[in-house]
């Protein structure tokens, strides 16, 4: 899921997430994108576990019920930007100059030397 965030953020799409592993670290809520609060009817988001547990059928079992409260929370945040195009492009804009700055491989090669540098010193 996390990739697929890279991909549409590169891409120019601003994101519409849940609040759950990792999202925080590639959304800025109203910058490139929203992040919506998960559903209180899935108790396995605090399982130590997650997010390997996904595959589990108690997670599926809680993930396949219908929350129309979430969905009008996401459904809420997807209206906005089909409605709002400026707000919509300067998300998406926003999202390709953080994919392009904080997770291109230039930025990654750049850390794994200074992480291999330190390493060799």
């Amino acid at each position: 899921v996390l990739m697929a965030f890279l991909e549409s953020l590169s891409l120019g799409l601003p994101i519409v997430a849940l609040d759950t592993y990792a999202v925080i670290d590639y959304i800025s809520v109203g910058y490139n994108g929203f992040i919506v609060g998960k559903s209180e009817r899935v108790s396995s988001y605090n399982y130590e576990g997650y997010p390997t547990n996904t595959k589990r059928d108690k997670f599926v079992y809680e993930i396949m019920k219908e929350d129309r409260e979430l969905t009008e929370r996401l459904a809420d945040k997807v209206r906005l930007l089909i409605r709002d195009g400026e707000l919509r492009k300067k998300m998406g804009k926003n999202g390709r100059k953080i994919v392009e700055s904080k997770f291109s491989i230039e930025e990654r090669n750049r850390k794994l030397k200074k992480i291999f540098d330190v390493a060799l010193e």
